[in-house]
């Protein structure tokens, strides 16, 4: 056991997270060599997708910003914003915590947060709203 009870890991598990740790560095590697043209292409019609998966959803959508190479841009916000959905973006906390979420009414609003993110301005909901 670990200290925090947890059983220690097996021969299998150490595969499995070797595995997922050369998946990862092939995703990042092929993310970064993404020329910025079709990252952009690419960010427009997530934004395009998400706005049709969302149409007809009455409450709130959750979104996400992107850092680094991770998908999509600031218009997928704008996207479902445009379409009249209320969204709610992760909070991460400063120290380790679940990320809360906050309403964000417009991109230009968003502040620093923690780790390179931005994030809406207060009031915060609560984990539970994600």
């Amino acid at each position: 056991m670990t200290a925090r009870g947890d059983a220690p890991p097996s021969p299998d598990g150490e595969a499995v997270r070797a595995e997922k740790d050369i998946w990862r560095r092939r995703l990042l590697a092929a993310r970064r060599a993404l020329p910025p043209d079709e990252h952009a292409a690419r960010a427009a019609a997530l934004a395009a997708r998400a706005v049709e998966l969302v149409a007809g959803v009455r409450g709130a959508v959750c979104a996400y910003l992107p850092i680094g190479t991770e998908p999509g841009t600031t218009a997928l916000v704008e996207a479902l914003l445009g379409a009249g959905h209320e969204v709610l973006l992760p909070v991460v906390p400063p120290t380790p915590a679940p990320h809360h979420g906050a309403r964000v009414a417009r991109v230009a609003t968003l502040g620093a947060g923690p780790r390179g993110l931005r994030e809406p301005p207060r009031p915060r909901r609560g984990p539970a709203v994600l």
